[in-house]
């Protein structure tokens, strides 16, 4: 995506003139927070594919041009292409973050710290 390739670019031209930031700082932390433009490119590509599957197994004009397996093998890599995608949607949904200090751990168990 473009912010990627803008943040690899920027990293080889310029190595050190660059803070390194893991988080959006500022951020609210206690409720969900969705991604929505990264989100609507990753749903905008899952359409196209999904588009595709549809008038593809409309049109049935390559048939006697290629083999069963071939159609196979393009279906199968649209599904996982779908799959992939609505994962990477999933991960554009930040859901809130609790306050770790209540628990602590010993051994195995979780115990509530008073």
């Amino acid at each position: 995506m473009p912010e990627a390739l803008k943040a690899t670019v920027s990293g080889l031209l310029k190595p050190r003139d660059r803070s390194f930031k893991v988080t959006a700082k500022g951020a609210r932390r206690d409720r969900v927070v969705i991604q929505w433009s990264v989100m609507l490119r990753f749903g905008l590509l899952a359409a196209l594919t999904v588009t595709g599957m549809y008038i593809g197994s409309l049109t049935d004009f390559t048939s006697e041009r290629q083999a069963s397996d071939v159609n196979a093998i393009i279906v199968f890599w649209s599904i996982y292409n779908v799959i992939v995608l609505l994962l990477a949607m999933a991960v554009c949904v930040e859901l809130p973050r609790y306050a770790r200090r209540a628990f602590r751990h010993v051994g195995d168990r979780r115990y509530f710290r008073r």
